[in-house]
């Protein structure tokens, strides 16, 4: 998509651009495998796929807070112009995975961005940078707190309404420490 590389837009099967149609935006993922899943099980859905590389860093850039640009708004207006939706989207569903919360987290900061979004996904829980950069806890180094204000602040406003989910991959890098038990158990 012009408004962001390595971003591609998908339509279900059943779309109809004549009512409102419900968006998933998916960041970090093999595309293919994000369009099969609409195709098959949710045939009605239109389908953002934002594939921008690894780690977290490069999808939260595009995203970043600017007085001179909105990316978010631009990936949302340029999707319904080229799916031709005549009467907006039914709901806006954010999903990311490992590398991809860096651009749900960004997302999430600014309020207007924040008011459209219906529901949050999580699908391997939040991710946080190093402090210093990639020196993990095992190795002396700290978890990020800024990589967390974004949701965390905000989830009781997410949480009630039904707006935050979590899919945990029971997996960690580096092992489990107790800051990052303390978090998990904290949600």
């Amino acid at each position: 998509m012009k408004s962001l590389q390595g971003a591609r837009l998908f339509l279900g099967p059943r779309v109809n651009p004549s009512r409102p149609v419900p968006l998933l935006i998916h960041f970090h993922g093999a595309p293919w495998l994000f369009e099969l899943h609409i195709a098959r099980h949710l045939p009605g859905v239109a389908l953002i796929a934002v594939q921008l590389g690894s780690g977290s860093n490069a999808y939260r850039r595009p995203f970043m807070q600017s007085e001179q640009a909105n990316v978010f708004q631009d990936l949302l207006s340029e999707a319904a112009r080229e799916a031709g939706i005549k009467h907006g989207w039914a709901s806006i569903t954010l999903s990311g995975f490992s590398a991809g919360y860096g651009a749900v987290r960004e997302i999430l900061r600014r309020p207007e961005s924040f008011a459209l979004v219906n529901s949050v996904l999580l699908l391997d829980g939040m991710h946080t940078s190093y402090q210093p950069e990639g020196k993990p806890v095992a190795d002396g180094g700290k978890l990020d707190p800024a990589g967390l204000d974004s949701l965390w602040p905000s989830r009781r406003k997410l949480l009630p309404a039904g707006k935050l989910s979590f899919l945990p991959i029971p997996r960690f890098f580096p092992a489990p420490t107790p800051a990052r038990r303390s978090a998990r158990n904290t949600c």
